[in-house]
């Protein structure tokens, strides 16, 4: 029987720092390590646009933006483990339980195959276990910061006037990631 678990991880897609850093407000930081802004009131309303931006773009795709670990247990061994995350980045370990002791399976003896949704962990070599844990780093693909930190600026350079809706660059970005 296979079962998967996701374990969450502290996140922040965009941190206070980088978020003024892109809307060149950033002055640098004092000895205790706060930040100074060359807008000072702003701080507030930057920290709110951060969030808003975030929401807008998992609104956009339709999927939550978080960063997690994926662990999926296997009661014995399988050629291949199939499993549907966008946002996988790498294959952090796979353990086995051989004889009664837990043993890393070196990367030289699987892959990971495909892209996007429908990806597989692909052993190369048969081994005899009878538990096997196949944890995985799920992490946000930069695309998505980057389609987050347009969204920030728009917000926060047209906070006045909102004519336009959405912003195109950033759906351009964001349109692989979107769930139809």
């Amino acid at each position: 029987m296979t079962n998967y678990e996701y374990i969450p991880q502290d996140f922040k897609l965009v941190s206070l720092k980088e978020a003024a850093k892109h809307l060149r407000l950033y002055e640098g930081e004092t000895s205790d390590g706060t930040l100074i802004l060359s807008v000072p009131e702003d701080w507030e309303l930057l920290m709110q646009y951060i969030e808003a931006a975030q929401g807008a773009a998992a609104a956009y795709i339709d999927r939550a933006i978080v960063q997690e670990e994926l662990v999926i247990k296997l009661g014995a061994y399988q050629k291949r483990v199939c499993f549907d995350d966008w946002r996988v980045a790498s294959v952090t370990s796979v353990m086995a339980l051989i004889d009664g002791e837990e043993v890393s399976i070196p990367e030289s003896n699987y892959y990971v195959f495909g892209t996007g949704a429908g990806r597989e962990v692909v052993f190369r070599d048969p081994f005899v276990s009878d538990d096997i844990t196949v944890r995985i780093s799920c992490t946000v693909p930069k695309v998505i910061k980057q389609a987050v930190l347009l969204l920030l600026s728009d917000f926060y350079e047209r906070r006045e006037d909102r004519e336009q809706g959405n912003s195109p660059a950033s759906n351009n970005l964001l349109r692989p990631f979107r769930k139809y």
